[in-house]
């Protein structure tokens, strides 16, 4: 019998206890909530396929092989097509040569043994990832052209310069032919440094300083 009232007892209190806490509680869903909002399928999403709003990178010339990734693609294939969009990367055989123009005048041309990742492609900069090899790049003044090689960002707003990144010895050389640009990167003890890029200098990865020639 005390087992029983205990039973009851225990069930009275928990009631007890829902009503205080649904009382006190400062909202609760209506019931026109209980169910899911319905998903937005109308703008489909696909990473195969780069922004509409991209810059189209046209291949006015090239020698030799060339391969090619594709956004998605984990291994290159030989190049077929004539434009390059965000996102793709580029090689170039020891025996090969490439020039890509982009709508406001931005060259990109590649020599030999070279690696470049298209991170970016918009009218508001393009940027570029360069892994190795020689690049030259020129900017008209129209859209801004930034390089990454290692830790060291450059930014050609208006001119030519050409990169060599040497992924053997963690180095790159920067070399300004007209123009001018800026160029950012940390040092060993974490702080920012911001030179203008003139004439020739080097970039050393592994000690983080750049040395004028």
């Amino acid at each position: 019998m005390k087992r029983v009232l205990l039973f009851f007892a225990a069930i009275i209190v928990g009631a007890a206890t829902v009503i205080v806490l649904w009382r006190l509680l400062p909202f609760h869903l209506p019931a026109h909530q209980t169910t899911k909002p319905a998903l937005n399928t109308s703008l489909p999403l696909s990473i195969a396929t780069p922004p509409s709003s991209s810059l189209a990178g046209t291949i006015v010339s090239h020698t030799g092989t060339i391969n090619w990734t594709s956004r998605v693609g984990t291994t290159s294939t030989l190049l077929t097509k004539s434009v390059l969009w965000q996102g793709e990367d580029v090689e170039t055989g020891s025996d090969s040569t490439l020039q890509v123009v982009f709508p406001g005048d931005e060259y990109i041309e590649m020599t030999g043994n070279s690696v470049i990742n298209l991170i970016q492609a918009l009218a508001a900069n393009i940027v570029v990832i360069q892994k190795k090899g020689s690049v030259t790049y020129t900017a008209s003044g129209s859209t801004p052209l930034s390089v990454r090689s290692f830790h060291l960002l450059l930014q050609l707003s208006k001119g030519k310069m050409t990169v060599f990144t040497d992924d053997e010895n963690s180095q790159v050389t920067v070399k300004m032919l007209s123009g001018s640009g800026e160029m950012a990167f940390n040092n060993k003890n974490n702080v920012t440094q911001r030179l203008t890029i003139s004439g020739l200098g080097i970039y050393d990865d592994e000690a983080r300083t750049f040395v004028k020639r």
